[in-house]
């Protein structure tokens, strides 16, 4: 996290990707938008949309 930027977009695999449980990974979606960072997923995502 300490090199993105506002306005960058990170891109993982699959939500899941992003933490243990549903409360890991809503949290960490919440410190990413927070942040001004966009996220997605290779599959489709929980927050909007997919990357491609």
């Amino acid at each position: 996290m300490e090199t993105l930027q506002p306005g960058d977009v990170l891109c993982v695999a699959s939500i899941d990707s992003m933490g243990r449980n549903y409360m890991e990974i809503q949290q960490q979606g919440e410190l990413l938008t927070t942040s001004s960072l966009l996220f997605g997923t290779l599959k489709r995502s929980l927050y909007g949309g997919a990357c491609s």
